[in-house]
């Protein structure tokens, strides 16, 4: 597979026989980078008022922003039910987990989580092999907490996303996960490909944004 950080919580995930995964785009993201792309599933965790008119994407299977079971092509997808915050929700919503299937990978995007998942979360999202976090603080999880996370999931590799960016400089930089964080290869590009028998052997990738 081969992963692209785009901004913010917004990745391209291609499996091997080419089906393309678009996570959580803004409306303004899609329309400059991909309204002329072919992709082929989106998935949205979280339910802003941008994105309460789904027709601005164009993808080959209707947008994902529901938890549940769904399947195209080569790829299961699973929804999960959390929230942006230590209040079920109360305070700033709820938030979808999506895990990816394919590749036989899992590779799991926790969205703008606000929690630490609960024991029963975690059994539902099982043995997870790439684990996309937020880490800014401020709307998600902080830093520290992302590392308390990583600790319970202990994925084979895990990317971090939303922190301090000049599109979201109201979040924490990324040293504040860091600082937690034993070794982190920072690679000087967007992309990154992993497959089943070649997994980096650090656990910790922090891949350049495209924006």
């Amino acid at each position: 597979m081969i992963i692209e950080y785009i901004d913010k919580s917004t990745f391209v995930i291609k499996t091997s026989l080419g089906t393309k995964i678009l996570t959580s785009p803004t409306k303004e993201i899609y329309n400059d980078i991909f309204k002329n792309s072919s992709i082929d599933i989106v998935t949205f965790n979280n339910t802003y008022s941008e994105y309460d008119d789904y027709k601005f994407i164009n993808s080959t299977f209707p947008p994902i922003y529901h938890c549940g079971e769904y399947s195209f092509r080569d790829v299961k997808i699973k929804g999960f039910s959390s929230f942006q915050d230590t209040y079920k929700g109360h305070l700033r919503g709820d938030n979808i987990i999506f895990s990816y299937y394919f590749d036989n990978i899992n590779i799991t995007h926790l969205g703008h989580l606000g929690h630490i998942p609960s024991k029963e979360q975690l059994s539902a999202l099982g043995n997870i092999d790439i684990l996309l976090i937020p880490i800014g603080d401020n709307f998600t999880i902080s830093g520290k907490t992302a590392f308390e996370i990583l600790k319970l999931i202990n994925p084979k590799v895990s990317i971090p996303m939303l922190y301090k960016s000049p599109s979201s400089p109201y979040l924490d930089s990324i040293d504040k996960f860091l600082i937690y964080i034993d070794s982190c290869n920072k690679i000087n590009n967007t992309t990154i490909e992993i497959n089943e028998s070649s997994f980096p052997n650090e656990n910790v990738i922090l891949l350049k944004s495209l924006l």
